[in-house]
């Protein structure tokens, strides 16, 4: 790693080592391995990031909370509801599989999803998998997979009502209400809105055009949920998640577009007995688009995606699990721009099987896909795990991956190339990590290595397989917590390097090559206050890293004061130091914020 990022490295130690002295950190489920485990057990690199840290940090934004998250990457084109990019351990912002309740979301032309569009009121916790997961999700999955998993939990009756205003015209309200348990019924509502600022800085870079007017962004989100036990050894969850989000930009073809994401999706779960357990899922998820120019419509692109799974479960030890399914997904294109195809379906199979002992565990898995498209592609992982001591385990993983194009890349009029073939990869991963009094430590380092990587040729003026991308990283996560106290930190170094191709030895666009967030939060009885920093090193702008993006770093500040058992005020000032910086060439973020927001939630 660069010596620059040394700094970075000592001071996180140094916080993990106080760590050692810290009180008992409650374990969180995970579904890394499709399965229910505890961040204990699973052998992944794993961040859950739970509805209490989102509130604890005032988030407003999907984007706010993953940018803690080690191993992730975002750009942003200027502020909320501005065009996002995600790139998961340094791969393509494509490369990562993400879920909402167990349904495949994203957009099947582009290829990403707009995580600028996903609510934030709506969502329960988000589980970031880092690393590939083709073998249990197929394509897609070589950075790792994104679950986010909706607020569907009708424990007890609950009503809450927030309202918030801020800088820049920023306002939002939402509301939630959940039923008496036997019926199991949750329904969340939210609107979002500002009037946003000029985020493009010119027409020489970025948009390419000059539109000094304010870039508003409005999106209002539903969410419902049912949890009905049909008996003993069967249960029925349906969740639906619908946002529509109208966003004002600057650009040459276009500078507003009305979105429309949903996702639809039932589980029947079934426990025939205490070895055996069966899972059932359908599901539907859509990605919409309409653009227009001064008002005036422009083109309408819209995917849709069904998706069906049969997963079983099946006990053959007291310590081992084997895991079989079939999974099916259908993606469907509806635009008034003509694409030569406009379908495709995918079947794949796939098996698991994990066994834990008293020091040793390991977990091996093996997919098959079918595409109508590329035909079959195979893929596998398997995970070793050594216990050197208690709440002490050393990982070693070997996983490979793949991509399919998009089909933007394969059919867009004037742009696709309907001769590639779908992006491979072979990653190793060799982690550490530890359980203490009062908190966790992770360390992982791993190599990615990209073949076939698809980029743009300018000789054809297309995109083509034409490099191969070499990912070099180290991730440190730390969390520790007391009833006065809690500390948290993310630290990632990436090396990055094309080894082929016209830009052969250069950097991959947009990966910082070094990533550090820091919080704290002190808590004062029925007060709190806490301090959120960022830091990110240079990146590139561009594959032939001529346009440098500079290294910034930004604070914010938070405040909450628990009024009584009902009602909650909180603060925060983002920015504080009103930092200038840009993680796309061309592009503002906001400068400093000041917001507000008032709470009520009652529950027996």
């Amino acid at each position: 790693m660069r010596s620059k990022g040394r700094w970075i490295i000592g001071t996180m130690l140094l916080l993990a080592s106080w760590a050692l002295s810290a009180n008992e950190v409650e374990t969180v489920i995970v579904t890394a391995t499709r399965t229910a485990q505890t961040v204990d057990e699973t052998l992944a690199p794993v961040t859950v990031i739970t509805r209490e840290e989102i509130e604890r940090r005032q988030a407003k934004t999907i984007v706010d909370v993953l940018q803690t998250v080690p191993g992730v990457a975002l750009t942003n084109n200027g502020g909320l509801g501005q065009v996002t990019s995600l790139f998961l351990r340094g791969t393509n912002s494509g490369h990562v599989t993400v879920l909402v309740d167990g349904i495949p979301a994203g957009s099947a032309t582009l290829g990403t999803t707009p995580f600028e569009n996903l609510p934030l009121a709506q969502v329960d916790r988000i589980e970031v998998v880092r690393g590939p997961r083709s073998s249990l999700y197929g394509a897609n999955a070589i950075g790792g997979v994104i679950q986010i998993f909706t607020r569907a939990d009708a424990s007890s009756k609950e009503t809450s009502l927030n309202a918030g205003f801020g800088s820049k015209g920023y306002r939002n309200v939402s509301a939630g209400f959940v039923s008496a348990p036997e019926r199991g019924v949750s329904v969340r509502f939210s609107h979002l809105s500002t009037d946003g600022f000029d985020s493009c800085s010119g027409a020489t870079s970025g948009c390419y055009v000059d539109e000094p007017d304010r870039d508003g962004h409005a999106r209002s989100a539903l969410s419902f949920a049912l949890g009905r036990r049909l008996s003993d050894h069967a249960k029925l969850d349906v969740n639906l998640l619908y946002s529509d989000a109208d966003t004002d930009y600057d650009g040459s073809f276009s500078n507003q577009t009305d979105t429309l994401i949903s996702s639809l999706g039932g589980r029947l779960t079934l426990d025939p007995s205490e070895r055996w357990r069966s899972l059932l899922s359908v599901g539907q998820s859509t990605d919409g688009a309409e653009d227009f120019k001064d008002g005036v419509f422009s083109s309408r692109f819209k995917t849709r995606r069904t998706f069906m799974s049969w997963q079983n479960d099946t006990m053959i030890s007291t310590s081992g699990l084997i895991t079989t399914g079939i999974d099916y997904q259908d993606d469907q294109v509806e635009s008034d721009t003509e694409y030569d195809v406009g379908s495709r379906d995918n079947k794949g199979l796939f098996a698991q099987y994990q066994r834990e002992s008293q020091k040793y565990a390991v977990q091996g898995g093996l997919r098959y896909d079918d595409n109508t498209q590329f035909g079959g592609h195979t893929t596998g992982s398997i995970t070793v795990g050594f216990d050197s001591a208690a709440d002490r385990r050393f990982t070693l993983f070997y996983g490979t991956a793949f991509k399919s194009p998009t089909f933007n890349d394969l059919y867009y009029p004037g742009w696709g190339n309907p001769s590639l073939d779908p992006e491979e990869s072979d990653t190793v991963d060799l982690g550490y990590r530890a359980k203490f009094s009062s908190g966790r430590f992770s360390l992982n380092l791993f190599q990615t290595n990209v073949e076939k990587l698809i980029a743009y040729d300018p000789q054809s003026s297309a995109p083509a397989n034409i490099d191969e991308a070499n990912i070099k990283g180290l991730e440190v996560g730390m969390l520790v917590t007391n009833d006065l106290w809690q500390w948290s930190g993310a630290l990632t170094l990436l090396d990055t390097e094309q080894l082929s191709g016209r830009n052969k030895s250069r950097e991959l666009p947009r990966r910082p090559s070094e990533m550090l967030s820091f919080d704290v939060t002190r808590n004062l009885g029925r007060y709190s206050a806490g301090v959120a920093v960022r830091i990110n090193g240079k990146a590139y702008d561009d594959l032939s890293n001529s346009t440098l993006l500079d290294r910034y770093a930004v604070m914010d500040v938070t405040g909450s004061w628990k009024i009584s058992d009902q009602w909650r005020l909180d603060g925060k000032v983002e920015n504080l130091f009103d930092k200038d910086y840009a993680t796309a060439a061309g592009y503002r973020q906001p400068g400093l914020g000041i917001f507000a927001s008032i709470g009520y939630r009652t529950s027996p």
